[in-house]
């Protein structure tokens, strides 16, 4: 997709319109080089807001990533979990404010509270589902929107189709997390 048609939001008077219907205007330089900037059509300013939707997921590690759209799962059955999606301008900012920042080894990166310190596939599960649910709470804002871990509909209280149901799940725990 061309720059042209990005949906773009003039951060002086909020009129939404596409990169490409934003007007040329010369720049006064002193020099023999023209310059010009993009501006907003209706009021001039020069800042906008940029308004691609962009999706947010993380892995079972806990690390945070952003992208256009979320990545295919592996044909091992691994993949990446769904936690947001909304406008570029706006994603990234309200993620960066409610997760953990790494240190040390992991400095840079964006991790969900609680999911590199589990010691299980259920309970990173739990501090995912956790996390979720408190970002969920916060009033809904610039069109970002949390997603939501459900529980199966049916539980089950045998504990020999427990076991048998989640053997898969006990082996996967002692490998290592992608980092």
């Amino acid at each position: 997709m061309s720059r042209a048609g990005n949906l773009v939001k003039c951060a002086r008077c909020r009129h939404e319109h596409l990169e490409g219907q934003r007007v040329e205007k010369p720049r006064k330089t002193s020099g023999t080089i023209q310059i010009a900037d993009t501006c907003c059509p209706r009021c001039g300013g020069m800042s906008f807001y940029d308004l691609r939707p962009q999706v947010a997921w993380c892995w079972a590690s806990g690390l945070i990533e952003f992208g256009d759209e979320l990545p295919a799962n592996s044909p091992e059955g691994g993949g990446a979990i769904e936690i947001a999606r909304g406008p570029m301008a706006y994603l990234r900012p309200q993620i960066t404010v409610l997760a953990r920042h790494g240190q040390g080894a992991s400095a840079g990166c964006l991790l969900v509270p609680g999911v590199p310190e589990a010691n299980s596939q259920r309970a990173k599960g739990d501090a995912l589902a956790e996390w979720l649910k408190w970002c969920g709470s916060r009033r809904p804002r610039d069109g970002v929107t949390w997603s939501t871990l459900r529980e199966a509909d049916e539980v089950i209280t045998d504990p020999a189709v427990i076991e048998a149901t989640f053997a898969a799940d006990y082996e996967a725990e002692e490998a290592p997390c992608r980092s």
